[in-house]
């Protein structure tokens, strides 16, 4: 992609539009057209995508990261309200993970795996901001 074709963007614009040309990241370019306020170069970048003539790279799976923070929410939230409700279900009653999974349209194994994936990211960067010293 040529610098110069787009060289009035905002510094949102350019992030999301590099996120989705480069990490198939489509998040970032959707906050922007929902918000309205584009500039000219923003406004023919997303005519580019929306007419197809501004492809995601080949291979990259969208990212899905929002939905999994957004399932660790949940669980969370699920499992703070009720502290006699687990993670995982049991013969008799459903977990958090499994009530997630009915919400998000997901089986409970993928929540459970999203959850467990983004409270590692967490876990991970915590530890990291811990021991920089």
């Amino acid at each position: 992609m040529d610098d110069s074709t787009y060289k009035d963007l905002s510094v949102d614009e350019w992030d999301a539009m590099i996120a989705y040309t480069q990490l198939n990241d489509r998040h970032a370019l959707d906050a922007i057209i929902s918000e309205g306020d584009m500039t000219k170069d923003m406004r023919r970048f997303v005519a580019g995508v929306v007419n197809g003539s501004v492809k995601r790279p080949p291979g990259l799976k969208p990212s899905t990261d929002l939905r999994n923070i957004q399932i660790y929410n949940r669980i969370t939230n699920l499992l703070l309200d009720d502290p006699s409700l687990n993670l995982t279900s049991s013969r008799s009653v459903d977990g958090a993970g499994a009530i997630a999974a009915k919400e998000f349209g997901m089986d409970d194994g993928a929540t459970i795996k999203a959850f467990n994936k983004v409270k590692k990211e967490m876990e991970d960067t915590f530890y990291d901001a811990l021991h920089e010293r």
